[in-house]
């Protein structure tokens, strides 16, 4: 037998004909009120639902048909599955970027961040993403400007609307020079990895 949390039983609705009350056919959820056609739809409704992976009830809220638990199980064994894809090179120097996101301007920075703060041994990372440093703006691409542009404008006019879109050539001009007279630099990381020792000092 299912166990429900926190909901109650469904009940059917009447309607009075003539002093007498007279079915509807119609049931409700006994939690939030929902209307069913049938009886074990109504029942249903609030049901805490049962993880598809585990099998266990569940009352937390989520996305997926699993439960929490194993919705950061899947996840944490996609990111290992990442981090097992990537080619693993020889450091020689830059920014690198660990398992939370966290960039750091080089190595021995990111050394020093788990040392200075104490990590567990065992919680300490064995591996980091290297980056690449690129100037800003390097992924503006007009073509997909201009498609974006079009399909919003679209939203608007009738299919055969025959339209023309003024000054295409001189925003491309004012992207590209955009793009190269920029100075400042960001990271990107490029999907490589590189082993972390730690030797800390005696």
């Amino acid at each position: 037998m299912r166990r429900i949390i926190g909901a109650k039983k469904p009940f059917e609705l009447f309607k009075l004909v003539e002093n007498t009350h007279t079915s509807t056919g119609v049931w409700a959820c006994g939690k939030c009120g929902r209307l069913y056609e049938q009886q074990e739809q109504a029942a249903k409704c609030c049901e805490a639902p049962f993880c598809n992976e585990c099998k266990q009830q569940y009352i937390e809220a989520s996305y997926y048909a699993l439960c929490p638990d194993c919705v950061k199980k899947r996840n944490e064994l996609k990111e290992q599955a990442r981090w097992d894809k990537m080619p693993l090179i020889e450091y020689e120097n830059g920014p690198v970027v660990d398992n939370n996101g966290d960039y750091y301007s080089d190595l021995e920075e990111f050394i020093d961040h788990i040392i200075c703060n104490d990590y567990d041994p065992d919680d300490r990372p064995g591996y980091v993403e290297t980056c690449d440093t690129v100037k800003i703006g390097r992924d503006l691409n007009i073509d997909r400007i201009m498609d974006q542009i079009i399909e919003d404008m679209m939203e608007e006019l009738e299919p055969d609307y025959n339209y023309k879109i003024q000054g295409e050539y001189e925003l491309r001009e004012a992207i590209q020079k955009f793009k190269t007279i920029q100075t400042e630099e960001t990271w990107i990381p490029n999907r490589k990895k590189i082993k972390v020792c730690y030797n800390e000092p005696h």
